[in-house]
């Protein structure tokens, strides 16, 4: 049986929020029914981090990077795992360290799985804090906003957070080569994360119906109210925003270029992708469409999951009009709207 090597990366464990939330990950990954896993983490200037992972019992390679100039790099976090890749032997997964997956996430990969493809499971159940995980308050927002598409519902329009591929694609020198020349770095790496990892898999599955993965919010906006209260001063929280503004607006702007000049490279049609001159973003939804996560499932799994993705877009768009309705009345004030609504 292959074994999953999960790509990912830390923030510092000092105590806060963020490393209560990385524990609740760790915790989640030893609690796989599925044992055949290897954490392949990359460090970066985060302290702590081995201590935990050997606190932790899972077993992992540690790999400190030795680039300074920049704060972080998705790409280095993926290339770790390629030395390890041996030929029918390896599944890499990459993730971020604010999920947590299903007891059985591993073991469906492995039973799902077929040469030469990828997946994850979208969508992800989105949490404000881990007391509402446990307690089972779902949100319905993205950056403490109504979601304004049912496209994010879908992993073929939207960025997942997790995404696993046949390790034997990366160990092909030729894609090896193509994904480290198309570098994605900083703490903004934004859409081209997943989908460049995404793009060297002819075929993608989505095992949402197999199992979950939940996503604990782990950036807190100065706008975002939701259910919950803050963990963070919001003062300290604003200041902070403000100063990394322009710092994630060029980390932005250069990892898009990347992208783009990675889907040239890739020989991605034309039609799928489409920038400006003046800001430099996808702004064709065409280009998420050049991949398509086929759902696991039965025939009539297949249909509720379609009916699921309409049923949102009805019910997000009058949440929408609601929301500003409202607003412009002065009843409510920028408030998330929270679900417990799940596939």
């Amino acid at each position: 049986m292959r074994q999953i090597l999960v790509a990912v990366t830390f923030r510092e464990f000092n105590g806060d929020v963020n490393s209560q939330i990385q524990q609740a990950f760790l915790d989640a990954v030893k609690k796989q029914t599925y044992t055949n896993y290897k954490l392949v983490v990359t460090n970066f200037r985060e302290k702590f981090v081995k201590r935990e992972l050997q606190k932790s019992g899972s077993p992992f390679e540690f790999h400190q990077s030795t680039k300074e100039e920049i704060w972080r790099s998705f790409t280095e976090v993926i290339a770790n795992t390629f030395p390890h890749l041996e030929k029918r032997k390896h599944i890499i997964l990459w993730t971020n360290a604010d999920n947590i997956f299903q007891p059985n996430f591993f073991e469906e990969i492995i039973n799902n799985f077929e040469p030469n493809t990828g997946g994850t499971s979208y969508p992800h159940m989105t949490y404000f804090s881990l007391e509402d995980f446990k307690n089972g308050y779902s949100i319905d927002t993205y950056h403490g906003n109504p979601i304004k598409s049912f496209c994010q519902l879908d992993p073929s329009y939207f960025v997942p957070d997790a995404i696993y591929i046949d390790g034997d694609i990366m160990a092909d020198p030729s894609n090896h080569k193509l994904f480290v020349k198309h570098e994605i770095i900083g703490d903004y790496p934004g859409v081209a994360q997943t989908l460049m990892f995404a793009f060297f898999a002819p075929k993608l599955k989505n095992l949402i119906y197999k199992s979950k993965i939940a996503n604990i919010q782990n950036v807190r906006m100065p706008n975002q109210t939701v259910r919950s209260k803050r963990p963070e001063n919001q003062e300290k929280e604003k200041k902070i925003s403000s100063e990394r503004a322009k710092k994630l607006q060029h980390e932005r702007h250069r990892n898009t270029l990347t992208l783009m000049k990675f889907c040239k490279a890739k020989r991605i049609p034309k039609r799928y992708w489409k920038i400006t001159f003046f800001t430099h973003y996808i702004i064709n939804n065409k280009f998420l469409q050049h991949k398509e996560y086929k759902v696991v499932g039965s025939f009539y799994q297949k249909i509720a999951y379609n009916i699921y993705l309409y049923f949102h877009a009805v019910r997000r768009l009058v949440l929408r009009v609601f929301t500003k309705f409202c607003k412009s009345l002065h009843i409510i004030k920028k408030e998330g709207i929270c679900t417990n609504f799940y596939i």
